[in-house]
């Protein structure tokens, strides 16, 4: 959940940093009014906002001291975007100039300058358009009008602007990955919460199963639930996944649940046994194998019965098996079993001391148990990991309350 709300901030952040700077530079390079200066030395053909007054016709004024000439003026936008508000600035007339009449726009004399500006219906001058504008001059002299300066306030919208458009993909872009990821994390916990509430119907049938094979000895009670949390541990230092040492964990609760089909005046004999009885109780993996078979929701739970009493060096039974033909799983079930068994109290003998079961599991390597399991196994023991396990569950038998050993 951590990462999901992370993610979410940093691309809204993204969406604020790329609006912001767009807004900035729009509002640096689009906005505002302009002036653009022009002269009879100015290269009209490189300059985007320009005037251009023509002197369509001329006549000698009635005083016969004047020149008359209609002059017709146009302010090219060659831009691509649009500005308004424009005022055209006519400098340098020769004295005593006047308007006679004008059209499409505000005329303003003063000595040797005219200003023009808009009416209502043309004070835009759109991109790629040029704006007409027109006026009778009397004027001592023949002349040509090229001292002219225009000003213009920029008109552009952002929408009108390509780049808007860019940010607005962006951000919508960004609001739909934020809300498909919101979506995706309310379903992902949904599912979360039946997964755990699947696992829990699971972890406490299991453990159900475990406590009704462990009833049919008071010596072995709580000792399923150790030697899965064991080949839990084992599996998890061995840097196994999750979801591999989770499954490990609930195949282990029933290693042994082929026991239920072996007589109690067997599995409860304080005595040696003969060798008849020793051969019914190596039936146990195969027997707890067969019951397991058909269930399928967590692989490999019948190869965790079946196989736990093979050994590394392939005495072991039910089959003889050898070394990496045994499934890893029930490598590492055996270790456990093994350990659990010589560190509790039986009906004929009591718990082994820890010296003699670390040596056990150091002679027994290659031969029993495989080396690298066994090689963990006694980490456990060294750094009092398994003495936290015990203690953990004989609480929890003496309070019936489950437990999870991290």
């Amino acid at each position: 959940m951590v990462k999901i709300k992370k993610l979410i901030v940093f691309l809204i952040a993204c969406v604020i940093a790329v609006t912001s700077g767009y807004i900035y530079l729009f509002d640096k390079y689009h906005s505002g009014q302009a002036a653009f200066s022009q002269d009879k030395n100015t290269d009209l053909t490189k300059r985007d906002i320009y005037v251009t007054i023509e002197q369509s016709q001329k006549w000698t004024g009635e005083d016969k001291l004047t020149v008359g000439g209609q002059y017709d003026g146009k302010i090219y936008n060659k831009t691509r975007i649009d500005y308004t508000d424009w005022t055209v600035v006519i400098e340098n007339l020769p004295k005593g100039s006047y308007i006679d009449s004008s059209w499409d726009g505000v005329y303003v004399e003063e000595e040797g300058k005219i200003t023009i500006t808009p009416l209502e219906y043309n004070v835009d001058i759109l991109h790629d358009t040029a704006r007409p504008f027109g006026m009778i001059l009397y004027t001592p002299y023949q002349c040509k009008l090229t001292d002219i300066t225009v000003y213009a306030s920029t008109k552009t919208v952002m929408t009108a602007d390509p780049v808007f458009w860019v940010v607005q993909s962006i951000t919508a872009f960004a609001v739909i990955v934020s809300i498909i990821v919101i979506v995706y994390d309310r379903r992902v916990k949904r599912l979360r919460r039946k997964r755990d509430e699947y696992r829990e119907i699971i972890e406490q049938s299991l453990r159900t199963f475990a406590n009704i094979i462990d009833a049919k000895d008071r010596y072995t009670s709580g000792h399923s639930e150790r030697v899965a949390i064991y080949s839990r541990e084992i599996a998890k230092r061995m840097e196994l996944s999750a979801d591999e040492c989770e499954r490990i964990y609930y195949i282990a609760f029933l290693h042994d649940i082929g026991k239920i089909a072996i007589p109690d005046s067997i599995l409860k004999k304080a005595g040696a046994l003969t060798d008849d009885e020793r051969k019914v109780i190596q039936t146990h993996p195969s027997v707890g194998g067969d019951i397991l078979k058909d269930f399928t929701s967590i692989e490999g739970i019948s190869e965790g019965a079946r196989y736990h009493h093979e050994k590394y060096d392939g005495t072991g039974y039910t089959e003889g098996r050898k070394g990496e033909d045994i499934p890893l799983l029930a490598r590492i079930i055996c270790v456990a079993d093994s350990y659990d068994a010589m560190a509790s109290k039986r009906c004929y003998r009591a718990d082994l001391p820890k010296d003699y079961i670390l040596s056990e599991l150091e002679k027994c390597s290659e031969t029993q148990f495989d080396p690298e399991i066994a090689k963990v196994m006694i980490g456990m023991i060294n750094d009092g990991y398994v003495e936290t396990v015990k203690a953990a569950v004989e609480e929890e038998k003496a309070d019936d309350v489950p437990i999870e050993i991290a």
